[in-house]
């Protein structure tokens, strides 16, 4: 008889898990900055109107949450772990797929609530820290 063992996650997931729980702060400190001058220099725009058009960090953000948390799912697949919409929950609500990681991992690998579910309160937490931020 086979046991049915699962892999261990890669050090490549939990860094890119690292970053996508991080978005918030990085993002408001480091990326809207280039960004914005990116974008002010390529369209001749004042940096202002950069700053106070959201669909611009709409897109931004929706993108590069979706690359982070397609990437992730891709590993965690790789390590026989489905999540349900992993890709839909990574663009649109990225706490959501946070949790429903973390409660996958702590179902399939028996860790302990807070020990799998930190991904998630890290994001809630450095939302909160970019919101008193700005």
């Amino acid at each position: 008889m086979k046991k049915n063992k699962r892999k261990k996650i890669g050090s490549s997931t939990n860094l890119f898990i690292i970053f996508l729980s991080s978005v918030p702060l990085i993002g408001l400190i480091f990326l809207e900055p280039i960004i914005a001058n990116i974008i002010v220099q390529v369209f001749n725009m004042n940096i202002n109107d950069v700053y106070n058009n959201t669909f611009i960090w709409l897109i931004f953000y929706a993108s590069l949450n979706g690359f982070l948390g397609s990437y992730d799912n891709k590993q965690l697949n790789k390590s026989g772990i489905n999540i349900t919409n992993a890709m839909t929950w990574s663009v649109i609500l990225v706490p959501v797929y946070l949790y429903k990681r973390g409660s996958v991992l702590s179902k399939t690998y028996k860790i302990s609530g807070l020990q799998s579910q930190w991904p998630f309160i890290t994001w809630v937490t450095f939302f909160i820290l970019s919101m008193f931020l700005i």
